[in-house]
């Protein structure tokens, strides 16, 4: 599933004013912030999907083309699997599925984890504040 990977802006609130006291770029720096969130997730997702390979397709279908959403004031980019490009069964991968009332795939939660996963949405609060701090120190030179 694309997930839609936002950069929050009231969490990094200090840091950007002090990159516009700097006269630095913050559009550069929340691009950056979101480029390296995606590219954490497309890694965390093809690690977990390593061992579902079969014809690779599903693994094909993560998204890493770096491409950042503007609309107005607010960014975004995606993130997780390209649902028609053959990221469909990434789904029932995550969420397992039945048969006749019974369990027949087990929920693989690594892959849960590794797109929609809290650990992952604070790793790439991380992220996006050292994509910040690195920008600032940036413009301190």
């Amino acid at each position: 599933m694309a997930k839609n990977i936002e950069f929050d802006y009231s969490a990094l609130d200090n840091l950007q004013d002090m990159l516009k006291e700097l006269d630095g770029n913050v559009d550069v720096a929340i691009d950056h912030a979101l480029i390296d969130s995606q590219k954490y997730i497309a890694c965390k997702a093809a690690k977990a999907m390593e061992k579902h390979k079969r014809t690779g397709l599903t693994a094909d279908s993560i998204v890493q083309d770096r491409e950042v959403h503007e609309k107005g004031e607010y960014k975004d980019i995606d993130g997780g699997f390209r649902i028609r490009a053959g990221g469909l069964p990434s789904i029932f991968l995550m969420y397992g599925t039945t048969l006749y009332g019974q369990p027949h795939i087990k929920p693989d939660k690594e892959l849960y984890d590794a797109v929609f996963g809290s650990k992952t949405r604070r790793d790439i609060e991380e992220i996006q504040e050292q994509a910040f701090r690195q920008a600032i120190e940036e413009a301190m030179k």
